[in-house]
């Protein structure tokens, strides 16, 4: 089933429904409803039913064309059963296509796609498939069948993203430095040298094109075809040390000029050098070529990474020579390993309460650090995240005063109590009662410890 909400009046109708809350029933209207008005509202007329009937409880049932659509929804009428036989009256449904212009599209066609007509979900289209992880930024609550969809925000916070959309040079010593960038897309030009290519159209700059190539054909800075005319366009970029070649089109073969109107361009450097102009008064043809070579000025070799040990903020170009140093992790208890970072050593040497080691499970436990032996105490003493054997919690009901051994202490206290039928806290042999039977398991564990 779907829906049809471009008004089009149906062949025949088919009306499905629950009268008076009895199990759903169908009727058919074998004649084209037509449109009509009742209560200042359009509906479609169904002057009587074919086979089956309406009856009140029906209200809001949806009525469906020939196509299985949804056209409408039951209104009002007076059908109904008359003993056990139709009574040969009239329905009339409110029409889908006046419901959609109140708002209905917004819930079926919330992208606006202009559609009218939909028949069920779209080809592939299923509820039960989708992501189902509830921490992935696609989570779908509908789904109930994972279809390996899931997906996460990257650093631009883009779900499902690359990067793409915030990438660029984040080298504030780069000539390409691009401050609004979140994640570096490796194209940081450090021994670089900027250029502004200039151009002022002519009166027909739709004609015009032009590029900077490096030595391999690659294409560094281009623009073209222009709007306006008589306007100037300014384009900047960062370049490698290296040789180049700017390339200036016109697609009508006039140059930049015609009837007496006549545009320039220039290509300069960082410090204003002229690499390139415009030639014979604008007049060049369909083309004109300069090659010019660039190097980098007071090109400072150096460690440019600001997180490592040895950066250089005069530095302008990476040498290699970075140096990093080691993670260090708050240690409170002592124990040698830690488990929140805390800062980096470049000297190799700890501030207080710290440890290189990391993966401490309970920095506030000396006895629970990553290979730690059990302390039979119950508890995950070498963080390993499962209880070894060393590590269980060793029971020991004979000694009842507690102090690790077995000793005549014990005995005294069992001895102390006995005859106790209840709540008896030297019930050795755990049967409710201090007897005998305790003073026996007592004298078998006696000189032991625990």
């Amino acid at each position: 089933a779907g829906w049809d909400a471009s008004g089009a009046t149906p062949e025949n109708a088919t009306g499905i429904h629950h009268p008076s809350g009895d199990v759903k029933k169908i009727c058919f209207e074998e004649d084209s409803p037509y449109t009509s008005s009742t209560g200042g509202a359009a509906v479609w007329w169904i002057d009587a039913w074919e086979l089956g009937v309406t009856e009140p409880g029906s209200s809001g049932s949806p009525l469906f064309d020939q196509n299985h659509r949804i056209i409408g929804q039951l209104y009002g009428g007076a059908a109904a059963c008359s003993g056990s036989v139709n009574n040969g009256a009239y329905d009339f449904y409110g029409r889908f296509d006046v419901s959609w212009g109140l708002g209905v599209s917004q819930y079926l066609d919330p992208t606006n796609s202009g559609s009218t007509v939909l028949d069920g979900y779209p080809t592939g289209f299923n509820t039960d498939e989708g992501c189902t992880d509830p921490t992935a930024c696609n989570y779908s609550p509908l789904a109930i069948i994972d279809d390996g969809s899931c997906a996460e925000n990257d650093e631009c916070g883009v779900c499902g993203g690359d990067n793409s959309s915030c990438g660029g040079c984040t080298n504030p010593q780069a000539c390409n430095y691009d401050a609004g960038a979140v994640v570096d897309d490796g194209s940081c030009v450090l021994s670089g040298v900027a250029l502004t290519f200039t151009l002022l159209t002519d009166n027909w700059p739709g004609e015009t094109t032009w590029s900077v190539t490096d030595g391999a054909g690659d294409i560094v800075m281009e623009g073209g075809p222009y709007n306006g005319q008589q306007t100037t366009y300014i384009a900047e970029a960062c370049v490698a040390t290296g040789c180049y070649t700017l390339t200036v089109n016109d697609s009508y073969g006039d140059g930049l000029q015609y009837g007496g109107v006549v545009g320039d361009y220039s290509l300069v450097d960082g410090d204003g050098n002229v690499l390139a102009q415009m030639v014979d008064g604008g007049d060049f043809g369909s083309q004109a070529v300069a090659d010019f070579c660039v190097e980098a000025g007071n090109d400072v070799p150096g460690c440019i990474d600001s997180s490592a040990c040895n950066y250089d903020a005069e530095a302008t170009s990476d040498d290699g020579s970075c140096e990093y140093g080691q993670t260090y992790y708050l240690d409170s208890d002592g124990d040698g390993y830690g488990s929140v970072e805390s800062g980096v050593s470049c000297s190799g040497v700890l501030p207080g309460n710290t440890s290189f080691q990391s993966g401490d499970c309970n920095d506030a436990n000396s006895t629970m650090y990553p290979g730690a032996p059990g302390t039979g105490a119950g508890v995950d003493n070498d963080c390993s995240g499962t209880l070894d054997a060393d590590e269980e919690e060793v029971v020991c009901p004979e000694d009842v005063n507690g102090d690790g051994s077995i000793s005549v202490a014990d005995i005294l206290a069992v001895l102390a109590e006995f005859g106790c039928t209840s709540n008896c806290a030297s019930d050795v042999d755990g049967d409710g009662n201090v007897i005998v039977s305790d003073v026996l398991a007592l004298l078998v564990a006696f000189g032991q410890d625990c």
